[in-house]
């Protein structure tokens, strides 16, 4: 029985097998998109990005790596991989490429349809550690910050300093602070500028407008405020 509402991807230029998998993932409730490429379906990625499970069928081994690194650009969710002969080559690439489960298509649809709750499971229990602020979604755990479904690429130093001001409970943190806490130095009066410029980058990189901040707050003559 399905344990949790769900929008999934299907990914599979084979008609038949697309369509047996669509009926039985859309008669357990869920809502399901089809599309037969791996270009295909990052294009849909980059419109849609709502999608918490991918089921993909792969054409060959050289498609694993491509698309598995194309798709991690666009969405963190789950990915299933559904091979037509799986390898321990073909098993060990998917998994150091992204992918989250790997099986045959030859596996049963009970076994298959237990996969896919598992996954499910398992990614919005990670989701629930996730905090959301605009269009920002934050996990402290794993470190990790995403931008309108896509993962930013931050410098460690921003991570650290977001996960500081993060653990303040919305406490304000001084420059100095910030600086000898994250930075692990003595503070001096030219560490300003450095702390301020770091700031600024990653308000670059989360901010929808930098003008008037809204995650990262000044608190003038004290300090900044993480608002999540």
């Amino acid at each position: 029985m399905k344990q949790y509402n769900a929008n999934i991807l299907l990914v599979d230029q084979d008609h038949n097998y697309r369509t047996s998998l669509y009926n039985a993932l859309s008669d357990c409730g869920y809502s399901v998109h089809e599309t037969e490429t791996a270009g295909e379906a990052i294009q849909h990625l980059q419109d849609y990005s709502n999608y918490d499970l991918v089921i993909w069928v792969p054409l060959s081994p050289a498609e694993i790596l491509s698309f598995l690194e194309a798709l991690r650009e666009e969405t963190s969710c789950p990915v299933l991989a559904v091979f037509r002969e799986l390898s321990s080559e073909h098993r060990l690439t998917a998994y150091a490429s992204g992918a989250d489960d790997c099986i045959q298509t030859s596996i049963s649809e009970e076994e298959m349809l237990a996969k896919v709750t598992a996954l499910l499971r398992r990614y919005n229990e990670y989701r629930g550690k996730v905090i959301s602020a605009y269009s920002v979604q934050f996990n402290p755990e794993a470190r990790i910050v995403m931008k309108n479904g896509k993962k930013l690429d931050l410098t460690d130093l921003e991570l650290n300093i977001l996960e500081y001001l993060y653990n303040k409970n919305g406490e304000v943190a001084s420059i100095p602070e910030i600086y000898e806490q994250v930075w692990g130095e003595k503070y001096f009066p030219g560490s300003n500028n450095a702390v301020m410029v770091h700031i600024l980058n990653l308000r670059k990189k989360i901010e929808e407008n930098m003008s008037h901040p809204t995650i990262i707050r000044t608190v003038w003559g004290k300090g900044y405020r993480l608002c999540l």
